[in-house]
């Protein structure tokens, strides 16, 4: 594009740089972005235009300006499977810990025994093999089959919702 100044001289603007793309596009560079990402482009004044602006020198404005690509709407496995297996071991480890405890205060609620150490000492005697903390552990099983799968998509609709909010600002 020329352009003809007040002096008669003419003046012709650089091209406009290609847009830069997005990590999570794929394709060829002139390809659309596809319909199923979410994407939007922005455009911001470079570093030298925005600092010829303040120090009021026109020499150092570039007329280029920069675009930046972002996409929002890319689901990969990794954004599902790694939170659901946080949660799942989570769940795991939070009742592997606690769970005697539970067992525990569950007897004493139940009426079937008083008192802390005198519990714990006839769940470890109930034991049908001999074992002592296998006593304490009856019942977990069925535990983690109620607790994992609701961590897991706890731990999932958790960090979608973080990452759809923080897409959004």
């Amino acid at each position: 594009m020329s352009e003809k100044n007040a002096d008669g001289t003419t003046t012709t603007a650089p091209p406009a740089p290609a847009p830069r793309r997005g990590k999570f596009l794929s394709g060829p560079p002139s390809a659309p972005p596809s319909a199923a990402s979410a994407s939007t482009t922005t455009t911001s004044p470079s570093k030298s235009q925005t600092r010829g602006k303040f120090l009021n020198s026109p020499a150092s404005i570039n007329t280029s300006p920069t675009t930046t690509t972002t996409t929002t709407a890319n689901t990969t496995e990794e954004d599902i499977v790694i939170p659901m297996l946080s949660g799942a071991f989570a769940a795991t480890t939070a009742w592997g810990v606690g769970y005697p405890f539970d067992l525990i205060k569950t007897q004493i609620q139940a009426g079937k025994s008083t008192g802390i150490i005198n519990t714990a000492r006839v769940i470890m005697r109930e034991s049908s093999d001999g074992r002592a903390c296998y006593g304490l552990y009856r019942g977990f099983g069925l535990k983690l089959l109620r607790s994992i799968p609701a961590s897991a998509i706890g731990f999932l609709v958790y960090e979608t919702a973080a990452k759809v909010l923080s897409s959004r600002s």
